[in-house]
């Protein structure tokens, strides 16, 4: 895909529902639940370490390892370079494909120890489960400070973004708000945080404009 430079987000969506129509082919909608799964699937689930469950220590790792790859390695720069200004970074000399292909191959791998850890924490097994959720994880990205064209953004800020969303719904659910509304919440964060963003990088630009000009 990424010789043919169709958009990422295209690529996301059509593989997404490609895969969700494979799912439910395959496994023809069968629902599992625990009894489905071997003995040291469950005892894994249960896991704890000091009082900790596994799945939040694997959800730490993996929020250090992705920092890790940004902060210190050479593609984690790439990356940055490549989201801020794609046509610059690949004047820098930036393989602009190696890039995109490592990118996709990382989410990758990070959606399948997602799905681990959603099938050990609800020990079932739902072919549509989660239907929907990406706009969820857009709004507590946004929520993290990440711009949503590319470029900037930290795993922290994301950290933050998904603590204040969950805890945000769990309020909504506590307050005995009805599902839809919940969604409108989520949209209207996503346009608000979004819109936010635009603006205060408007600004930031046109400041820099500014200064360029009376220097």
């Amino acid at each position: 895909m990424s010789k043919i430079q169709i958009p990422a987000i295209v690529v996301t969506l059509g593989t997404m529902s490609m895969i969700n129509g494979l799912v439910l082919y395959i496994t023809n909608g069968q629902y599992l639940n625990s009894t489905n799964f071997p003995k040291i699937f469950i005892d894994f689930a249960n896991f704890q370490v000091f009082g900790v469950s596994i799945l939040i220590l694997i959800f730490l790792v993996v929020a250090l390892l992705t920092w890790f790859i940004l902060k210190y390695t050479v593609i984690g720069r790439e990356i940055l370079a490549v989201g801020g200004n794609k046509e610059s970074a690949i004047r820098a000399g930036i393989n602009f494909d190696k890039v995109q292909i490592f990118v996709f191959a990382y989410m990758g791998f990070l959606a399948g120890i997602a799905a681990i850890a959603q099938v050990a924490y609800t020990k079932a097994v739902d072919p549509n489960g989660l239907v929907g959720f990406e706009l969820s994880v857009i709004a507590a990205v946004v929520l993290g400070g990440a711009n949503i064209m590319g470029g900037r953004g930290t795993i922290l800020g994301t950290f933050l973004g998904v603590l204040l969303l969950g805890i945000m719904q769990n309020g909504l659910i506590l307050a005995r708000i009805d599902t839809f509304w919940q969604k409108i919440v989520v949209g209207s964060i996503i346009l608000i945080a979004v819109s936010y963003d635009h603006i205060q990088y408007k600004r930031t630009k046109d400041k820099l404009a500014k200064i360029e000009v009376e220097s």
